[in-house]
């Protein structure tokens, strides 16, 4: 055993005779499992007898996957031999799923709020996937990752989760949401994202304490197209991206300087309307602001009419499109 002498005796080092990682407490590494894959982190269960039970507190759950076959059963013997001991991520990743994969998913998302995640991460590759339409409640969540999934509803309404604080929406579709709410998020993207189009109305997004804004259609690829949002007035907004591609629905491509190609029965010129701004008044709280449009869009036009003030802007980035505008 290596030792070091302190005066005339002969002193044991800390941890001598064993390796590095296990001189560690076990906060530092239920930490450490908390990286690794959940089937990895529940095999270290055979490394020692200190190691057997580690894993059932590892502070995140992770599971990456291509397909979710055999998943639910592994992780309906992981989840009771957890219990209710919290963790704070729960990320999930896989790029297809089966019918019958639904209900477990929507289960084990439910579970992990029971859990008190802070992270929730849920990303589908190749499929949409169809989350329940109920709302998250959760006084432990702060962050909110969502990839490739069905959104309806009721499941965006944040006003369960106070202390919510990040949402994150991509490559997803909202196809009835009326409404985005909460008085808890400071920053919200939704990128390649669509909202409905054959509905009669357009979603509103209610998120008075929002300090950064990203709302990126992108040439989104999903076969519909993207009807802009209605952005209710946001006082506290820092930063704010905006971009409308050529397959947002709001664009005409036979639109002339107005904005409208005249004709009453275009979908795009004169669809879904809106009383107020659909944009601006959101928008005009913002210190930085960057707008892009790809091809002439008739909610940008008809906003402007409207004089909107930008009386705390301090940076505006504009693309080609407003040139002309």
């Amino acid at each position: 055993m290596p030792q070091r002498r302190k005066g005339n005796e002969a002193v044991a080092l800390p941890g001598a005779g064993a390796s590095h990682i296990d001189v560690l407490p076990d906060g530092v590494l239920h930490h450490i499992l908390g990286f690794v894959d959940a089937r990895e982190a529940v095999r270290t269960c055979i490394l020692a007898r200190r190691w057997r039970h580690l894993w059932k507190s590892a502070t995140a759950l992770r599971l990456f996957r291509t397909n979710l076959s055999g998943v639910p059963n592994f992780m309906q013997h992981l989840l009771l031999l957890r219990g209710c001991s919290p963790f704070d991520t729960f990320h999930l990743c896989f790029l297809d799923f089966e019918g019958k994969d639904v209900p477990h998913v929507n289960l084990w998302v439910r579970h992990a709020l029971l859990c008190k995640v802070q992270e929730l991460i849920l990303s589908s590759t190749y499929l949409d996937f169809p989350l329940d339409d109920l709302p998250l409640v959760s006084q432990n969540l702060r962050s909110l990752e969502l990839n490739s999934v069905i959104l309806e509803n009721s499941l965006c309404d944040f006003s369960g989760c106070p202390s919510l604080e990040h949402v994150n929406i991509t490559f997803s579709a909202l196809p009835s949401v009326k409404k985005i709410t909460s008085k808890s998020v400071k920053r919200l993207t939704i990128r390649r994202s669509t909202f409905n189009e054959h509905q009669g109305f357009r979603t509103r997004i209610y998120a008075p304490n929002l300090v950064s804004l990203t709302l990126d259609d992108g040439g989104y690829q999903g076969g519909e197209l993207c009807r802009t949002p209605v952005l209710d007035i946001m006082p506290k907004l820092q930063e704010a991206f905006v971009r409308l591609s050529q397959n947002n629905a709001d664009c005409c491509s036979h639109a002339d300087e107005s904005g409208n190609c005249g004709e009453v029965d275009c979908d795009s010129c004169c669809g879904i309307g809106h009383d107020n701004s659909c944009l601006w008044e959101g928008l005009s709280e913002a210190d930085n602001l960057k707008l892009i449009a790809e091809s002439k869009t008739f909610v940008f036009k008809r906003d402007l009419k409207q004089c909107p003030t930008f009386s705390k802007l301090k940076t505006l980035f504009l693309n080609d499109y407003w040139c002309g505008a």
